[in-house]
């Protein structure tokens, strides 16, 4: 295991001092809307499942939602690797965007969340699991594969967190485990 944390503090949390975040109610969170981005500390590696416990509350339905970042630099102000974003401002969809210097890509995949069923609930709990081996990444929301490809654009790289615009999102969980 590379970083376990159920967020009781910020402790193995590297942000920059321009970014906010907080525990509250044994949750992490960002303090202040806009942009906000974190890394795990000790989690640079090329290989490694991720598994996270978040819940969107609500945002802007035009420009809201979470990322998680793997293979990700740790200069949070200057991030450079992929960014999975839970992402109802865009179309209610699942989006994988590549971000280089801190600045996002194109959609590179994109699945609607529709591909849930009709009882999803965006603001429910949700396990977000992803496994990157490889060129090979597999995603996963709630133990359905939302994402599976193959890209070799980032070869290693650690683990974070974004959010973006006015976007209320918990984190009450995260591991990161290194795959052999």
């Amino acid at each position: 295991v590379l970083f376990h944390s159920t967020f009781a503090t910020t402790s193995n949390i590297s942000y920059a001092s321009n970014y906010s975040w907080e525990i509250r109610d044994g949750k992490l969170k960002a303090k202040t809307t806009g942009e906000n981005r974190l890394i795990f500390d000790n989690t640079k590696g090329t290989d490694y499942s991720i598994s996270l416990a978040a819940t969107y509350l609500s945002g802007s339905s035009s420009q809201s939602g979470y990322g998680i970042y793997y293979r990700a630099t740790t200069d949070t102000q200057n991030i450079s690797g992929y960014c999975f974003q839970f992402d109802p401002g865009s179309n209610k969809s699942f989006v994988l965007r590549k971000v280089t210097k801190g600045k996002e890509g194109a959609i590179s995949y994109q699945t609607s969340m529709s591909v849930m069923g009709s009882s999803f609930n965006i603001t429910a709990p949700h396990a977000i699991d992803i496994s990157v081996v490889g060129d090979h990444h597999v995603i996963k929301v709630d133990g359905v594969t939302v994402m599976d490809f193959q890209d070799a654009t980032f070869k290693e790289g650690s683990v974070g967190l974004r959010e973006w615009n006015n976007t209320n999102a918990l984190f009450s969980e995260a591991t990161v485990t290194q795959i052999q």
